[in-house]
């Protein structure tokens, strides 16, 4: 594997070169941890040589340098020479939540992404959820069965967080949308105590980290009926490979990636992240059901109320009602229904 993060003892810094994605956040796990073994009450982060950056990368890359701040450690950031990745930075609110004392949260907004925000209750996870949607229905022509699909995983998965990760921070969410390409980027990642031990609370036998995700995405399997039913992994996942994306889930040292022909799972013994990342991309295509995709055991031609039935139809008009800073009405044929 190729080493875009070191530890430099001499200086008491880590290093970033090149690029962030989530070998790195396993590299970066890797250095904090000799770190902490050295019993410093202060780190400088040096981003200065990074030249691109993924937010499967750097969503649990900030999450890890929450649980350093829990312990009383002090971290310093260095952001990117590079001009317009030091933007980045700053404009999607990066380096804000890496050293909120160093860097003030940007106001910045786009049409066609939702910026790193953190959600630490209900209210925040569903606003943080709404306003996604509205960037996508905004900037997107989607179909209607992707919409419910969309909205359903990001829903799921978030509320995952709150559910069941323990996390004193909540969570932290980002999304893009790529028009030209047609597909849509989601990544959630926590700071809490990750899949295996959540999911002992119900299944104690599991030992590992893959054992653990691989229940986790089965459906109806989960560590208390009373909080979920057990179906948010396995329908995004279902939701997510059926439209020709893929989802990946890293928790611990376990990492599943899982596409519409393929499933890789990787048991990383020389690395481990304690909290959870789940990462998606869904593409627009035609022929997906959102009726077929969550159609389990307990549940046959299932179909979710989207962000279109609860917010946006108006009753007896073959119309959308988008509500943006001027108020327009879009003909339903730009939705495939």
């Amino acid at each position: 594997m190729y080493e875009n993060c070191h530890y430099n003892k001499k200086n008491n810094i880590i290093v970033f070169s090149d690029k962030i994605n989530t070998y790195s956040i396993l590299q970066f796990c890797s250095a904090v941890k000799y770190f902490r073994r050295l019993n410093i009450g202060k780190i400088k982060i040096d981003f200065g040589k990074v030249k691109k950056v993924f937010p499967d990368g750097m969503l649990p890359l900030i999450c890890t340098i929450d649980q350093l701040r829990d312990l009383g450690i002090e971290v310093i950031v260095n952001l990117p020479k590079d001009n317009e990745i030091r933007r980045l930075f700053r404009s999607v609110n990066w380096a804000h939540f890496l050293s909120p004392d160093q860097f003030d949260k940007s106001d910045s907004t786009y049409d066609r992404h939702l910026v790193t925000r953190r959600f630490e209750n209900a209210e925040e996870q569903q606003k943080a959820v709404n306003d996604f949607m509205d960037v996508v229905l905004r900037t997107m022509t989607i179909p209607k069965e992707i919409v419910s699909g969309l909205e359903w995983s990001i829903n799921e998965i978030t509320d995952n967080v709150l559910n069941h990760s323990n996390s004193i921070h909540g969570g932290i969410i980002q999304a893009n949308t790529h028009h030209k390409e047609g597909k849509i980027l989601f990544a959630v990642s926590d700071s809490g105590r990750g899949i295996l031990k959540s999911m002992q609370e119900g299944f104690p036998s599991l030992r590992t980290e893959l054992d653990a995700i691989g229940e986790a995405i089965k459906a109806g399997v989960t560590r208390n009926p009373k909080v979920g039913q057990g179906n948010g992994l396995a329908g995004s996942l279902r939701i997510t490979t059926m439209t020709g994306g893929s989802l990946e889930i890293l928790s611990g040292n376990g990492r599943f990636t899982v596409t519409e022909t393929k499933t890789t799972r990787k048991s990383l013994k020389n690395f481990s992240f304690a909290g959870t990342l789940v990462s998606g991309e869904i593409n627009i295509v035609d022929n997906f059901s959102i009726a077929e995709a969550l159609s389990f055991d307990k549940f046959t031609n299932y179909y979710p109320l989207d962000i279109i039935d609860l917010k946006y139809e108006m009753e007896d008009a073959d119309c959308l009602f988008l509500k943006m800073k001027e108020e327009a009405c879009i003909d339903r044929s730009m939705l495939t229904p």
